[in-house]
C-alpha cells in the first residue's frame, strides 16, 4: 500500500522484483512437491537401470495392454471387480509400505547405507546407498499414490472418452490411456523388486561393487 509514494519508476521496477520474487518462491514449491521423481534422474554405469525402469515395464505393458484387449471379460480394466478396483486395494497397503521403508532406510545405522555406489550416478556424482534407496522408495510412494487418485477418479476420464464423437478416436484414446497406466503398474512392481533387492541383499555388502 505504501508503494504509491515512490516515483512511478520505482513503483514499477518495486512490483517487477516483487512478482518475480513470486516467481521463485512457487518455483520452489513445485520443486519441493516433485523431488520424489529425482529417483528418474538417477543413471547407471550399464544398462540395469533402463532394463528396470523402462524396458521391462514396457515390454510387459504391451503384453498386458494387448492380452486386456483381445480378452476384456477374463481381465477388465474398470468396474467393482476389475484390474483398476484391485489394484487400488493394494495401493492402500503399499503406499504405506513405501513410506515405512523410507524411514527406515532414512535411519537405519548400517555403516554400509553411506557408501558410494561404483555405478549409480546423480547429476554426475557417484550417490551414496542411502541417498539412492530413500530417492528409490520416495518415487515407488509417489506412483503408488498418483495410481491410487487415477483409480479413485477413474469415472472422469471415462466419462471424457465418451464425449469424443470420432470411434477410431476414441477407441486409441482408451488404448493409450489404458497403456500409460500399465506402464507405470508395471514400473512400479519391477522398482519394488530392486528395492526389496537393496534392503534385503545389498545393503549389506561392504563392497560398492
Amino acid at each position: 500500500m505504501w508503494l504509491w509514494i515512490l516515483p512511478r519508476s520505482w513503483r514499477k521496477q518495486s512490483q517487477s522484483k516483487s512478482k518475480s520474487l513470486r516467481e521463485k518462491k512457487m518455483l520452489t514449491v513445485l520443486r519441493q512437491l516433485i523431488t520424489p521423481l529425482d529417483y528418474i534422474k538417477v543413471k547407471s554405469a550399464g544398462s540395469e537401470k533402463v532394463l528396470l525402469d523402462i524396458y521391462f515395464p514396457l515390454i510387459f505393458a504391451i503384453i498386458s495392454c494387448v492380452g486386456m484387449s483381445a480378452y476384456p471379460s477374463v481381465v477388465p480394466m474398470l468396474g467393482d471387480h476389475g484390474f483398476v478396483a484391485n489394484l487400488n486395494g493394494l495401493l492402500q497397503t503399499l503406499t504405506g509400505f513405501y513410506v515405512g521403508a523410507l524411514a527406515a532406510v532414512a535411519t537405519f545405522p548400517n555403516p554400509t547405507m553411506d557408501q558410494k555406489t561404483d555405478n549409480l550416478f546423480l547429476d554426475g556424482d557417484l550417490v551414496v546407498r542411502r541417498l539412492f534407496i530413500a530417492k528409490l522408495f520416495a518415487y515407488l510412494a509417489f506412483v503408488a499414490f498418483a495410481l491410487y487418485l487415477v483409480g479413485l477418479f477413474v469415472s472422469l476420464p471415462s466419462y471424457v472418452l465418451h464425449e469424443i464423437a470420432n470411434p477410431l478416436l476414441r477407441k486409441w484414446a482408451r488404448v493409450v490411456g489404458v497403456f500409460i497406466y500399465l506402464f507405470a503398474f508395471w514400473q512400479m512392481l519391477t522398482v519394488t523388486l530392486l528395492g526389496l533387492y537393496y534392503l534385503c541383499d545389498r545393503i549389506h555388502r561392504k563392497s560398492p561393487n
